[in-house]
């Protein structure tokens, strides 16, 4: 990869996926020699941000990562359609059978590299690629603009306004004083105005040359750009404005996919897991503690056997909505799977208050709920470990509050258990 950013402007991009730094230094040492802008990653998370920005002619994408695995980021990428025509070669560590392989490319895979990387395999299959995806870029290439700078300045001028007011990003042409002088269609729905009310009204953003930035115009998001030319003899400043809402509404759906439970709308493992890791270092930095309660609901198995799943998921449903109301705004709720939650306590001043926060769930659970004309009371055992008492990395704090949860269920549920004493 380049260092020289000014070099990389118009080179095709390609998106590198890997845990681990390593692997990510040899794809870059293996891609050197190609004309190409290198871009990393080291989550499925974060690739699914980056191909919601950016156009990749091809992804190496590792299979096997923490979190969110390389089929799951594919398969998210497979139901968007703005996504969904990238190719994702897949790089794995084990020999695929038959059935891996169709998973695969069910979830939109071109092809598969099997670690240790063969330097000539790998550069023969991206070198494939990136010609096809050359010579699609070619294909879109539009030279009508080009065409006209041998024209006549003022028929240059006509068919410039022409052509620019059917681009289907806003078009503004602004001179040095953030005057309006044109406004193309798109421009004008973007503002909620007409194009001739626009032109001569004075454009409310900085302009400057090579500029790029996100702006809010009323209720969109737009991603603005600013290149300096010659507009019939005046020196202006172009303005385009892409419309990148519905590509940050996509961007946030794929990521409550990625950390929230579908069910319940609270936080998922992966995404528990990730909250305690950080909370457990600004404790660290503060000096202070966080707990985690662990909370398996009473004799739930019973409601699913007797009443169905229906009547299960309204119970997990109202559940998530009491625990949530029960908790500080700074802490988390997460079904953690199952009829298992994790309460993540972040910031407390002294592990003794969890004892008054368990308190208070068990008192949230204790209304019945109305199922199938019945009123049934679901009431849940609570295991509680503090750090840095019970442990200094998630699982083991997960460890000893699920022991202490298990304390309570063997003693009739509807408690909680602490390591404090």
């Amino acid at each position: 990869m380049n260092d020289d950013t000014t070099t990389m402007a118009g080179l095709p991009k390609v998106l590198i996926v890997d845990d681990k730094p390593a692997n990510l230094r040899v794809l870059q040492e293996l891609l050197r020699d190609f004309e190409v802008e290198v871009v990393e990653a080291t989550s499925g998370e974060e690739t699914l941000s980056l191909v919601m920005r950016h156009q990749f002619a091809v992804i190496l994408l590792d299979v096997k990562m923490p979190g969110m695995s390389g089929i799951e980021t594919a398969n998210l990428m497979l139901g968007n359609e703005d996504t969904m025509q990238t190719p994702v070669i897949f790089i794995t560590g084990y020999d695929m059978d038959e059935l891996d392989q169709i998973e695969g490319y069910s979830a939109g895979a071109v092809d598969y590299i099997i670690k240790p990387i063969i330097p000539q395999i790998l550069l023969g299959k991206v070198r494939v690629f990136l010609q096809l995806y050359q010579q699609a870029e070619e294909l879109k290439n539009n030279n009508e603009l080009l065409e006209w700078l041998n024209n006549d300045r003022q028929q240059q001028y006509v068919q410039t306004r022409r052509l620019l007011n059917m681009n289907p990003d806003g078009i503004l042409v602004v001179n040095p004083d953030n005057n309006i002088l044109y406004a193309n269609t798109a421009a004008a729905v973007l503002f909620n105005d007409e194009n001739e009310q626009l032109e001569g009204t004075v454009f409310g953003f900085p302009t400057n040359d090579g500029q790029s930035k996100e702006i809010s115009i009323g209720d969109h998001i737009v991603e603005m750009s600013v290149t300096s030319l010659v507009w019939n003899g005046e020196d202006v400043f172009l303005v385009t404005l892409h419309d990148i809402t519905t590509m940050k509404q996509t961007e946030l759906r794929l990521l409550q996919l990625a950390r929230y439970d579908q069910l319940t709308g609270l936080a998922n493992r992966r995404y528990c897991l990730e909250f305690i890791a950080m909370a457990l270092i600004r404790a660290k930095r503060r000096d202070g503690y966080i707990a985690v309660m662990f909370l398996d609901l009473d004799k739930f198995k019973e409601i699913n056997d007797t009443l169905g799943h229906e009547a299960g998921d309204e119970v997990l449903i109202t559940v998530a909505e009491r625990l949530n109301n029960s908790v500080r705004e700074g802490d988390l709720v997460s079904r953690f799977g199952g009829d298992e939650f994790l309460v993540v306590l972040d910031d407390i001043s002294d592990p003794k208050d969890t004892d008054v926060i368990a308190e208070k769930v068990l008192k949230a659970m204790a209304p019945p709920h109305s199922l199938s004309g019945k009123e049934i009371v679901v009431n849940c055992s609570i295991g509680i470990a503090t750090s840095p008492l019970s442990g200094t990395e998630p699982d083991a704090l997960i460890k000893v509050a699920d022991e202490h949860m298990y304390k309570i269920k063997s003693k009739g549920g509807n408690s909680s258990s602490t390591n404090l004493f």
